[in-house]
């Protein structure tokens, strides 16, 4: 075995990991899925709009948050907006929206659409208080967005506004 295999072998998997950075900064956009039933979610694979990742850690140490407009059918339009992505998200009711991303910190606002339109924000994912939790879950209702862990149990962090 000559000197140059271990060499070699490291700069390709400096290569392996320089090229899955750059799908992380690149390929990391909203994404629309289909499951058999037809039904559209939104998921949201690891990405940071503002900048790239500071180091190898921050793409490595991820959390998935889920939100879910748990409003009945047919009733007010929910419309969702954070600052790690561009684009405002109409969450349809009982269908979650799931995002991949790494553990900075997160703001989302909600707006609820109709004659006198009601507004809230929150810290979707937020280290101080969400730190060692992999998922983090998050249910918007009549009197406002509620915050989990584990998807069962439930505090209520904010009630709505007028805008």
């Amino acid at each position: 075995m000559s000197i140059t295999t271990p060499i070699r072998a490291s700069l390709f998997l400096f290569l392996i990991l320089d090229l899955i950075l750059c799908f992380y900064s690149t390929f990391g956009r909203t994404l629309p899925y289909n499951d058999n039933n037809k039904n559209n979610n939104n998921i949201i694979f690891p990405s940071n709009y503002s900048s790239l990742p500071s180091n190898t850690s921050d793409f490595f140490d991820t959390v998935t948050i889920s939100i879910v407009n748990d409003f009945l059918p047919q009733s007010r339009i929910l419309v969702f907006n954070a600052n790690d992505f561009s684009s405002p998200i109409i969450l349809k009711p009982g269908k979650p929206f799931v995002q991949v991303t790494n553990t900075k910190i997160k703001f989302a606002h909600f707006r609820l659409d109709s004659f006198e339109p009601e507004c809230c924000s929150i810290a979707k994912y937020n280290p101080k208080v969400d730190a060692g939790h992999r998922n983090v879950f998050w249910s918007v209702k009549n009197d406002g967005p509620y915050h989990s862990w584990d998807n069962h149990n439930w505090r209520r962090t904010t009630t709505w506004s007028m805008c």
